[in-house]
């Protein structure tokens, strides 16, 4: 579980420009549910801000998935894994060999 200021964050996009969206939620604040866009540094680390605070979790959702889909379009970048979801493909070669097949 990673928190923000607070808030724990439920959900996370980044993009191919090193810039993201977050969806995160604090129960004991009064807007429970926040937006924020941020920027991701060289070493991992993120600097966020453009928050958007809300009562409701819908209309929270709705924000963060109109914010992502908006940059995406937009820039025209790709959503980029997480790190901790990278890993190096392989690529696998099939060599056929020469002559007839019989």
């Amino acid at each position: 579980m990673e928190i923000h200021e607070g808030y724990e964050i439920l959900q996370s996009v980044a993009f191919t420009n090193d810039r993201g969206y977050a969806l995160e939620h604090n129960p004991g604040a009064p807007s429970p549910f926040v937006t924020w866009t941020f920027y991701e540094n060289a070493d991992g680390s993120r600097d966020y801000n453009w928050e958007h605070y809300f009562k409701d979790k819908d209309a929270a959702l709705r924000d963060f998935v109109h914010q992502a889909a908006e940059h995406r379009y937009q820039f025209g970048v790709e959503k980029r894994e997480p790190e901790s979801q990278r890993q190096v493909r392989s690529i696998t070669a099939i060599i056929l060999p020469r002559g007839r097949w019989i």
